[in-house]
């Protein structure tokens, strides 16, 4: 059998796994480290099957799910069946996929039968370390759910996390999907142009969702040509599948909202262009929110990091979920939670906490991303306030300033490695009550920009009609000037149901009608109130 040197072997695995190139090696050498006799690279043995005159072969894996037996003891002896077979081949490696399922924390909600799979287990990894005849690989997205004893030494003895891609992460794993491509070969500098582009905007992608985002594009290019085969994916194809595919790992928080840009997928930015009235507001809110994240050497030049929250208060219908739907469409290159507080309020106790640790796990994780957190009052209350035996309130108001505080540090309870990108995550905050708010969550470090998002005066109603009736079929005796003056206490909403209801009363008395007059708005203001006067 050929004797094949590690760097050989750990090109051969980078050339059909990209971003993982410092796992790969680690990997491999701890291998080689259990198997290594008389200085030859036995591992060469494992990983890669000789074709030559040599008929031995050596199972590279074995893939385990995890499951139970139909009767007492069998799963406890299909798994040590095949310890012993893999050690009577020795060196073997022996990968078990969703170990979490044979490996879970014992107490006493787990089953007598799980109980004993777990240190039946155990026993197998220990007695297996005294004969290091097997090297064991254990693949988890549960590391929480395993039981502390796997991770002694003799066990597990080392736990790798496979963070997030980077960016150059991204771009191997890219690259690697586009060599698939059977036009590859022959526009491969094209392609080497997309995997960089792709690999700046695909933030919180892992290397399944960049597949399903290389076969959306494909989709898209074969609609496109109106053919039955894809020609030369451009970036105008990967444009429109963002709006299809995003990161899996923000699946559970989706905030319904336009595509990118002005709802094509454009990029340009026009969901600003939507609100009225909040020009001023708007261009404070680019410049603590956008403008910091998408040019961070900016920021890295002054030596100032930026702001790890903001928080919108006013009165409600005035547009703060509207700035935060233009916040997510203004850029693909920023991932985007939305998820209202009352949500993550659990009634068992220490399920807010956690839910509230796993929220700010997957903002770390996402980066850059911004986390709007709608009626932030019900997480951050005033101290003192609650009677309870639990105190559930301050113990979430705690939880909160721990997790905000770790967006820096790569803190909080969430673990996360990639500390590269801690820095570039936001907490976008609204509320409606500013009094009810604790003063230890306000300080600077925690919410920097304190934005009121005030009742619109003369000139900002009038810049809202403006805007709202823009696709609206309106004849010349619509007189913005005199609605603007006589909806004074409007907000947002009522001028937004103003409109609306002129629209269809309109089509009450005319069910043909084809423009919209004034003498229609003035009738649709007798009975259309403001909603803080109700």
């Amino acid at each position: 059998m050929k004797n094949i040197k590690l760097e050989d072997i750990k090109k051969s695995i980078n050339e059909n796994v990209g971003g993982l190139g410092n796992t790969i090696s680690f990997i491999v050498d701890k291998i080689n480290d259990l198997f290594n006799l008389d200085g030859l690279d036995i591992i060469g043995n494992i990983i890669i099957n000789d074709d030559g005159n040599d008929d031995q072969f050596y199972p590279c894996n074995i893939l385990i799910n995890g499951r139970s037996g139909i009767d007492d003891g069998d799963t406890e002896k299909l798994i040590e069946s095949i310890f012993n077979t893999a050690s009577s081949q020795s060196p073997f490696v022996l990968v078990f996929e969703e170990i979490d399922s044979i490996s879970q924390i014992r107490n006493d909600s787990l089953g007598y039968i799980e109980q004993r799979v777990v240190s039946n287990f155990l026993t197998l990894l220990e007695n297996n370390s005294k004969k290091r005849s097997v090297f064991v690989i254990g693949v988890t997205s549960r590391i929480e759910s395993i039981d502390t004893a796997f991770f002694s030494i003799g066990k597990f003895d080392s736990v790798l996390n496979l963070p997030i891609p980077s960016p150059n992460d991204r771009k191997e794993i890219l690259y690697l999907l586009f060599k698939k491509f059977p036009n590859f070969k022959n526009n491969e500098i094209h392609y080497k142009e997309l995997s960089e582009y792709l690999g700046e905007c695909t933030h919180g992608y892992v290397g399944s969702d960049l597949n399903s985002l290389c076969k959306e594009a494909i989709l898209v290019n074969i609609k496109r040509n109106d053919c039955h085969d894809y020609n030369l994916i451009e970036k105008f194809d990967f444009n429109k599948a963002f709006e299809l595919v995003k990161p899996s790992i923000l699946n559970q928080y989706k905030l319904p909202t336009i595509g990118y840009g002005d709802g094509g997928g454009n990029g340009n930015g026009n969901g600003f262009n939507e609100i009225g009235g909040l020009d001023e507001i708007i261009e404070k809110i680019k410049s603590s929110i956008l403008t910091p994240m998408l040019n961070k050497s900016v920021l890295d030049r002054l030596g100032i990091k930026s702001p790890s929250g903001v928080l919108l208060y006013g009165p409600p219908g005035n547009g703060k979920s509207l700035i935060a739907r233009a916040i997510a469409s203004s850029s693909p290159n920023i991932n985007f939670i939305s998820i209202s507080s009352t949500d993550i309020i659990d009634p068992v106790v220490g399920a807010s906490e956690k839910n509230l640790s796993k929220l700010f796990k997957t903002l770390r994780e996402s980066s850059p991303c911004i986390l709007f957190l709608d009626q932030v009052e019900v997480l951050a209350k005033l101290r003192g306030f609650d009677d309870s035996s639990e105190q559930s309130s301050d113990r979430l108001l705690s939880c909160l300033l721990t997790e905000i505080d770790g967006i820096y540090g790569g803190g909080g309870s969430g673990n996360n490695n990639n500390n590269n990108n801690s820095n570039q995550s936001i907490v976008l905050a609204a509320t409606t009550r500013i009094d009810l708010l604790d003063p230890s969550i306000l300080r600077p470090g925690r919410f920097d920009y304190h934005i009121e998002i005030p009742n619109p005066n003369k000139e900002a109603r009038l810049d809202i009609f403006k805007k709202i009736t823009k696709s609206m079929p309106l004849d010349e005796s619509v007189d913005f000037i005199q609605l603007s003056e006589l909806t004074q206490g409007f907000n947002g909403a009522d001028i937004n149901n103003l409109c609306k209801e002129t629209a269809l009363l309109a089509l009450r008395n005319d069910i043909n009608i084809n423009n919209i007059s004034m003498s229609n708005f003035l009738d649709a203001l007798k009975f259309t109130k403001s909603s803080s006067t109700k």
